[in-house]
C-alpha cells in the first residue's frame, strides 16, 4: 500500500493520504477518494466523476463533480496581503465535462459533436475543446514527466496511468481543465461573432 494526494485545480478540492495498492492507477486514486468522501461521517467536499461512454473511450475520464459543503471550497493559494485569510468560495456543486473529440480523416484528434445515437462526428465549426488532463508530481512536487529529460507527454488513459509513471508514496495527482486547439483556428467564427450575426 502507498499514500498519495489528489488535487482538482479550479474546483478547490484537495484530499491527502489516499491509501491505494502499489499498482494503483489515477482511476484507482479517484475511485478511492470518492469512496472516502461518500462515507457518512465525512462532511467536507464530496468528489464524483464519470468515464466516457462504453468502448475504448471508457478508459478516459468524462466529467468531474465536486459538491462543496460546510465552506469546504477553500483556496489553497496563500494570501499575499498581510493578515488576509484564504479565500472561501460558495457551497454548491462544481462540475464540468470534457468536450468530445474524435479522430479526423487524417488520423488526428479533432473537435466533435455527439449525435442523438451517441456517435461522434467531426464538428467543422470548432477548433478548440476543453479537456481534463492529469499530471503526476513526486513528493517534492516535481512534475514526473518533466523530470525525465527527453520524454514526451503522451495521451495516457487514467485507467492505464501506471504504464508511464507508476504512482509512488507521497505523489500528488493534479487534474487541470485546459483548452486544446486541435486545428488551425484563424478565420473561424468566434462565439462573439456568431452572436453578433444573430442579433443583426
Amino acid at each position: 500500500m502507498k499514500k498519495v494526494n489528489l488535487d482538482i485545480a479550479g474546483m478547490f478540492y484537495w484530499r491527502a493520504d489516499i491509501a491505494v495498492q502499489d499498482d494503483a492507477t489515477v482511476f484507482d486514486v479517484m475511485y478511492q477518494a470518492s469512496a472516502l468522501d461518500s462515507m457518512p461521517a465525512h462532511t467536507g467536499a464530496k468528489l464524483s466523476f464519470s468515464q466516457e461512454l462504453p468502448g475504448e473511450n471508457s478508459k478516459f475520464l468524462n466529467e468531474i463533480s465536486v459538491l462543496h459543503r460546510n465552506d469546504s471550497a477553500i483556496s489553497r493559494q496563500q494570501p499575499t496581503m498581510p493578515g488576509a485569510q484564504p479565500r472561501v468560495y460558495p457551497n454548491g456543486l462544481f462540475k464540468l465535462a470534457d468536450e468530445p473529440i474524435t479522430t479526423g480523416v487524417n488520423g488526428k484528434f479533432v473537435p466533435a459533436m455527439r449525435l442523438p445515437n451517441g456517435y461522434l462526428v467531426e464538428d467543422p465549426n470548432k477548433a478548440t475543446v476543453t479537456a481534463w488532463q492529469y499530471y503526476i508530481y513526486d513528493r517534492n512536487f516535481v512534475d514526473k514527466n518533466r523530470a525525465n529529460a527527453g520524454q514526451k507527454r503522451s495521451v495516457t488513459a487514467f485507467t492505464e496511468s501506471t504504464k508511464d509513471y507508476p504512482l509512488e508514496n507521497g505523489d500528488t495527482v493534479v487534474w487541470r481543465l485546459i483548452t486544446l486547439i486541435l486545428k488551425p483556428n484563424s478565420g473561424m467564427r468566434s462565439i462573439k461573432g456568431i452572436s453578433e450575426m444573430a442579433v443583426s
